[in-house]
């Protein structure tokens, strides 16, 4: 009876069986699509949470260059003031002795840039 697989002991415990790795199998698939989806959600949430950190972070800098333009709109306006006061003042003419100073710096600087196209710069400033 059992080598002609009518033994109905034998029979059961084969169906018995075949149950059980039945369900283990469909334990198993439904374990992995759900370890899938788990996955897949946190890949999701981790490009979220990046997408969210680059937003915030080009908001943050782009309020800073607002921020920064706007400090230095102010900082020329304040400038062009102050220029405005101070040329409404000094209308009597140039100071000659400011004038002379900068004709004396443009002169030393001529000097030396000639002296820098004849001969080129000095070997020890080259070497580190």
């Amino acid at each position: 009876m059992i080598n002609q697989g009518t033994h109905h002991e034998l029979i059961s415990r084969m169906k018995e069986i075949e149950q059980k790795k039945k369900r283990r199998l469909e334990i198993a698939e439904s374990r992995k699509r759900y370890q899938v989806i788990h996955c897949q959600k946190q890949y999701e949430e981790a490009e979220y949470m990046a997408e969210c950190e680059f937003m915030s972070d080009k908001f943050e800098t782009k309020r800073k260059k607002l921020d920064d333009m706007e400090s230095r709109k102010w900082q020329m306006i304040r400038e062009k003031n102050r220029l405005d006061v101070l040329g409404r003042i000094e209308c009597s003419g140039p100071d000659h002795n400011q004038l002379a100073h900068r004709k004396s710096k443009k002169l030393t600087n001529v000097a030396e840039l000639k002296y820098l196209q004849a001969y080129g710069f000095p070997a020890d400033i080259l070497k580190f």
